[in-house]
Parts: C-alpha cells; sequence; structure tokens
C-alpha cells in the first residue's frame, strides 16, 4: 500500500520516472490485490515517459495476468491509442485476436485510416502515402478510400509525382 500511495504522489505530480521503482516493487511483490492497478500506473509512466515499449510490455502483462479486471479493458484502450500513434494498427488487431477479443472490419478499416492521417496530419507526406497505400490495399473498397485516395494524391501532388496524384 505504501509503494503504491508513493508512486500515486509521483504521477499526480507528473514525475513518472520516480513512480516507476515503485510500481516495479508491487509488480514484483507476491501476489496481491494492487497487481493490476500497479501494471496500468507502470504502462502509463511508462508512456508518458516516451517509452511506448515497455509500456505496451506492462499493459499486455496485465491483459494476460488479469484479463477481467477493470485495468485491463482500460489498458486495452491505450493499447489501441500507442498503436494506432505508432502507425502500427494490424498489431492491435492480430493482440486483440490473440487475447481473444473480436475486432469488427469497420474497425480495423477505422484504425488504419486514423493511423494513416496522423501520419498525414503531422505533415510528413513520405510516412503518410505508405500508411494510405497500406490502407488501400488491405480496404480498397473501404469507409474511408475516397478520402484516402485525395490525401494520397495531395502528398503525390506536394512533390510533384503527377502521375501518381492523378492516378488518386
Amino acid at each position: 500500500d505504501i509503494n503504491m500511495e508513493i508512486a500515486l504522489t509521483y504521477i499526480s505530480d507528473e514525475k513518472f520516472k520516480d513512480a516507476i521503482p515503485y510500481l516495479t516493487n508491487i509488480v514484483n511483490s507476491k501476489d496481491n490485490g494492487l497487481k493490476p492497478k500497479a501494471y496500468l500506473k507502470l504502462g502509463l509512466s511508462h508512456y508518458n515517459s516516451n517509452n511506448n515499449k515497455e509500456a505496451l510490455r506492462n499493459y499486455e502483462a496485465l491483459i494476460q495476468k488479469y484479463p477481467q479486471s477493470v485495468e485491463a479493458d482500460e489498458a486495452m484502450g491505450i493499447i489501441k491509442d500507442i498503436y494506432v500513434e505508432e502507425g502500427r494498427p494490424n498489431d492491435y488487431v492480430e493482440l486483440m485476436k490473440k487475447n481473444g477479443k473480436a475486432i469488427s472490419v469497420s474497425e480495423a478499416d477505422s484504425l488504419n485510416y486514423s493511423a494513416a492521417i496522423l501520419r498525414y496530419n503531422s505533415n510528413d507526406c513520405n510516412a503518410a502515402i505508405t500508411s494510405f497505400t497500406s490502407y488501400l490495399n488491405a480496404y480498397p473498397d473501404g469507409a474511408y478510400a475516397i478520402d484516402a485516395n485525395y490525401l494520397r494524391s495531395t502528398c503525390y501532388e506536394k512533390s510533384k509525382d503527377w502521375k501518381n496524384a492523378l492516378q488518386g
């Protein structure tokens, strides 16, 4: 309990790196009721410290060890956000399948488009072209196919690649 209170104090002060050792103590201790919360907060601390790899590792451990917990449900949403931010929505879909959670085609369509639009909105046209092309290959008649073609063409136009811009 003391470790959790210290960690929560650091987290509330946005000193995420300082909270990590206390949360790690809980995770490494004998089984107790604080472990699901500790995994969730440990993932949050790593995520806010710009360490997505460790954040995902802790969130996935939470889901595997405590799949029915409230914390696992919360972690699912954060995992989805991380994978979309990193442009890896298909990895999220695979993770959900592996854990027995169904992802609809329309949700997978939306996730892939969201990942591409993030690249476009950050003015990274090379990554956006790759993401939009991947989206269009996977979902040629997807809900966002027209938008994806248009935005990909806009990126091609910026680089004066008229042939590919016209095709879209």
